[in-house]
């Protein structure tokens, strides 16, 4: 089992050329925070206000202008990603898909083989170990996408949207069935949602985005055991605080 990674955020900045030649548009502005290592971390904002953008750069697809990123702990060794749609290899099986990362970091192949059957069992995904991208459902293609960024072992894992394409009671089964995977392997977490109800339900705090540029408006813990109940009155009142200092953009920032 990979030991999870804490991750630090200090002052991340982003710049991006305006149209037609027009002055550059600040997209995220000394953005920091952090998330401890076996975390869940919900990162929420209106759209188009660099959430995506800040996910791309913490993975390193994308540099940042200023700032640092930093991951600490013995399991600071990597970064993985699910993106909002689902990027799996039309030509790879479910199996080859799940063996990619592997693959590429050059994990033996006795070794692989063992990783792979461990995460078809864990994720309840024998039956289709065989089967492409085209013949699975939603879940089931969501369900590979992300055994596939847990395999190699990353110290961070990062989601973009993952469920938003599915309906609302597969999204309802793949929130928890992510829990039940995260309890058992203790991940670090970023979860970009523009669901609050989620973002409450599977945090261990919220991180609230501004508009551009982006910054960090607040930080709200949430302190609830799991498993909770999305309609409790605790997750309504966490949901109407979010929902207040989303929609309140230049509001004083809380931090934990």
């Amino acid at each position: 089992m990979t030991v999870a990674a804490g991750l630090l955020l200090e002052d991340l900045e982003k710049s991006c050329p305006g149209p037609g030649g027009s002055p550059a548009v600040k997209v995220l502005d000394k953005i920091r925070f952090t998330a401890r290592a076996g975390s869940i971390t919900g990162i929420v904002g209106l759209n188009g206000c660099g959430k995506t953008t800040l996910l791309r750069i913490i993975a390193g697809l994308e540099p940042a202008d200023a700032g640092r990123i930093r991951l600490e702990g013995e399991g600071a060794g990597g970064i993985g990603m699910v993106f909002q749609e689902v990027a799996l290899l039309p030509w790879r099986t479910v199996r080859r898909n799940i063996s990619l990362g592997l693959e590429l970091n050059g994990t033996p192949e006795a070794r692989r083989g063992r990783i792979v059957e461990g995460f078809l069992s864990v994720f309840g995904l024998e039956e289709n170990a065989d089967q492409y991208p085209r013949e699975l459902s939603g879940g089931t293609r969501q369900k590979t996408a992300i055994a596939r960024a847990l395999a190699p072992g990353p110290g961070v894992v990062l989601m973009d949207e993952p469920f938003s394409a599915l309906d609302a009671q597969t999204r309802d089964g793949m929130q928890k069935f992510l829990l039940r995977v995260w309890t058992e392997r203790r991940d670090t977490i970023l979860f970009v949602t523009h669901n609050i109800e989620e973002a409450v339900y599977m945090s261990d705090q919220v991180v609230i985005i501004t508009p551009k540029p982006a910054r960090v408006a607040a930080v709200i813990p949430v302190p609830l055991p799991r498993p909770r109940d999305k309609t409790g009155p605790e997750c309504n009142l966490l949901r109407r605080e979010i929902f207040s200092i989303l929609h309140k953009p230049g509001a004083s920032p809380r931090m934990e």
